[in-house]
């Protein structure tokens, strides 16, 4: 059942009935700005597609 949710052990869950019928559904995950910038590796190299979009020339059709 676990795996059928997407979980492991120890993760949140929400437990609901509904028309008699226990709904176990997975708690969707909250993030914050600060702890998505801490994973970042601000050494890491650029990626070559974004490098290349980054240092294309305009097409004319910009906004």
């Amino acid at each position: 059942m676990l795996a059928e949710l997407g979980v492991s052990l120890g993760d949140p869950v929400d437990v609901s009935f509904k028309d008699q019928t226990l709904v176990v559904s997975k708690v969707a995950t909250e993030y914050d700005l600060s702890t998505l910038v801490a994973q970042c590796d601000l050494e890491a190299p650029e990626p070559t597609d974004i490098h290349c979009w980054r240092t294309s020339a305009p097409v004319g059709n910009e906004a």
